[in-house]
């Protein structure tokens, strides 16, 4: 059975596996934590909002931060490190959050 619940005291005992991660449309995290759990070094994010790219921040304390329209990222000169990554992350929205969904349905307001 698969432990949904996970703490980032979790994250010690982690064996690295040397592959790299960027993640557009961060949100506060949650699939970069799954990234960390799973030995990945997640460099940076991306988010458009900037209260939830504070939780990020907070949560994730990334190398790299770009708090903008993912559209704006063709547009800034970026490290070299970037442009070497394993994995480009784009996950979808979550729905309760997303800007282009109905919030107040999954808010019960």
């Amino acid at each position: 059975m698969v432990n949904y619940i996970w703490n980032f005291s979790d994250l010690k005992n982690v064996t690295k596996n040397g592959c790299k991660v960027f993640s557009c449309f961060a949100c506060g995290g949650g699939s970069s934590m799954g990234y960390k759990l799973a030995g990945f070094e997640v460099l940076g994010c991306n988010e458009i909002d900037p209260k939830i790219n504070a939780v990020y921040l907070k949560n994730h304390k990334p190398k790299y931060n770009f708090c903008c329209d993912v559209r704006e990222m063709v547009n800034k000169e970026l490290s070299d490190e970037l442009y070497n990554l394993d994995i480009l992350d784009g996950s979808p929205p979550y729905s309760v959050f997303s800007m282009a969904g109905l919030r107040d349905k999954a808010w019960n307001v």
